[in-house]
């Protein structure tokens, strides 16, 4: 095992570390880093067609939804997100500016709204789908900086690093990333809470390959266990680093619909 964890919390985890791997490769935890910053950040921008899937374990059995879609997103935090029916007529609009975010409900008549700082347990019951959530998709932004003031380490099993990130204060585990040992793309995560349960997964079904401008997901999906429900996103019509302008995630209200302000 390598980098910079210290003994104890090493120990702390080995028991959910894959044992009896060693890397192939002498890459210190710092240097994983950089390859995969360096991998995962050649993408700035993008906007594609896809396909969206709902599954809600909320209620007593499990109710699924598909819908058609549009995304784009441009770092660091700007996104907008349209969900519409394959008839035709559209059944949510989620944009943030990476001030503030907006979930436009037309058959409700509702937009709601908030900081983008909102912590991501803040939901309105009938939409359990925040842009951040959309955004930790695509996390790779702030990589670099994100782990300077955290505890990291990583276990190599075949095909793939895990890199583990550690709460520097109390220690508690805060990411797993598994990580291609050839290509250095990130094909899930994890995030916990402080109790160690998973506040939300993320994995990714296959990549489109662009050549020089790197690799795309073909699939993702999202699963959120403490809001029990999980969102598939198949991508097709993929543009990589389009020129997006600012108005695209600049939601404009609608006359006659009820604000909410969730913070």
């Amino acid at each position: 095992m390598q980098g910079c964890a210290s003994k104890h919390q090493r120990e702390k985890y080995l028991d959910t570390l894959a044992k009896g791997y060693a890397p192939k490769t002498e890459l210190t935890t710092k240097e994983l880093i950089e390859k995969i910053y360096t991998r995962n950040t050649q993408i700035k921008s993008f906007r594609s067609n896809l396909k969206l899937s709902f599954e809600d374990y909320l209620r007593k059995k499990i109710i699924s939804f598909k819908c058609k879609g549009k995304i784009a997103i441009k770092k660091p935090y700007s996104v907008r997100l349209i969900g519409s029916s394959f008839f035709g007529g559209k059944l949510f609009d989620i944009a943030s500016n990476g001030e503030n975010f907006f979930i436009y409900l037309p058959k409700e008549g509702k937009l709601l709204t908030g900081s983008s700082d909102l912590p991501a347990n803040t939901d309105y019951p009938g939409f359990r789908l925040r842009p951040n959530i959309i955004m930790e998709a695509f996390l790779s932004q702030n990589f670099k900086g994100l782990y300077q003031n955290k505890i990291c380490f990583y276990e190599y099993i075949p095909n793939f690093y895990i890199l583990y990130v550690v709460d520097k204060t109390d220690h508690h585990l805060l990411k797993k990333i598994w990580v291609n040992e050839k290509s250095f793309e990130i094909s899930r995560q994890q995030l916990f809470n402080r109790n160690g349960t998973v506040k939300l997964e993320i994995i990714i079904e296959g990549f489109l390959d662009f050549g020089e401008k790197g690799l795309f997901p073909k699939k993702m999906k999202v699963i959120r266990p403490y809001s029990h429900l999980d969102l598939t996103m198949e991508f097709y019509s993929v543009e990589l680093n389009p020129k997006l302008k600012d108005q695209i995630f600049n939601f404009k209200k609608p006359n006659h619909v009820e604000t909410i302000r969730l913070d």
